[in-house]
């Protein structure tokens, strides 16, 4: 089987149904230097519409997550050039990619390689031969927990980006300074849209994350969005359209 490009392998849609809205918007970078077990992972995921790269060295898997951060990545511990322990603490030494989710997937089972990985901040820790479809629904799970979590929650916190500021454990906007009153649902929707700035986020994930009803659809969610951005005046532009699919926060106002 030949190897597979450690540059790019962009995977856009894959063959079948949603499973779940949640997965639409996701992009997912797998490190293996094994293609085999990197092609199983990278179909279940396609196959559910999931965005997938794949990478073989650890030193390239690092420069891909710095200049695209993808939502999870996949990672095995042996890996050329910088070791999947290695690159678990890089990710979590930097400001931009600390909180990405991190799965381990390697044939080493040994407890101390278990304990080692969870100290350097993995979320889950699967071992070779794996159940792809198990492997799917441990993906699902986790980012359910961090990507779409409720901010609303103790201990949250702030947000910033350029003069905007959202404070999730006080549900405030701010704006170079003026506090902006927003509703609970619009609260939420900039946070997430914050949270994940730079990031694509899907109207499906939007609309699940929301719990806006399929049937008021992509309509009520652009309504929500206009009143958002008018809310913001030219700090709202930060906010983009992308056609047929979804919003992204820019990281620069646009001039």
């Amino acid at each position: 089987m030949p190897s597979i490009d450690p540059a790019q392998v962009l995977v856009r849609r894959g063959a079948t149904a949603l499973e779940s809205p949640l997965l639409a918007s996701i992009q997912v970078l797998i490190a293996d230097a094994d293609p085999e077990s990197a092609a199983v992972v990278a179909y279940e995921l396609a196959r559910r519409a999931v965005r997938v790269r794949t990478v073989i060295a650890g030193d390239a898997a690092l420069h891909m997550i710095e200049d695209e951060p993808p939502d999870l990545v996949i990672l095995d511990l042996v890996l050329p050039r910088m070791s999947g322990f290695q690159l678990l603490q890089a990710i979590r030494s930097r400001m931009n990619t600390q909180d990405l989710a991190g799965v381990v997937l390697t044939e080493r089972n040994g407890r101390n390689d278990r304990i080692e990985a969870f100290r350097l901040g993995a979320d889950d820790y699967v071992t070779k031969p794996f159940d792809p479809e198990e492997l799917v629904l441990r993906i699902m799970a986790i980012l359910r927990r961090v990507r779409f979590a409720p901010p609303l929650c103790p201990g949250g916190r702030i947000v910033r980006a350029g003069l905007l500021e959202v404070d999730t454990r006080s549900m405030a906007v701010r704006l170079d300074g003026s506090e902006i009153h927003f509703t609970p649902l619009e609260f939420k929707l900039l946070a997430i849209l914050m949270e994940q700035r730079g990031r694509s986020v899907g109207r499906p994930a939007l609309l699940e994350a929301l719990q806006i009803h399929p049937k008021r659809g992509a309509r009520a969610l652009d309504m929500h969005v206009q009143r958002i951005r008018k809310k913001l005046n030219g700090s709202g532009n930060q906010i983009e359209t992308l056609r047929s699919f979804g919003y992204r926060f820019r990281t620069q106002t646009p001039p």
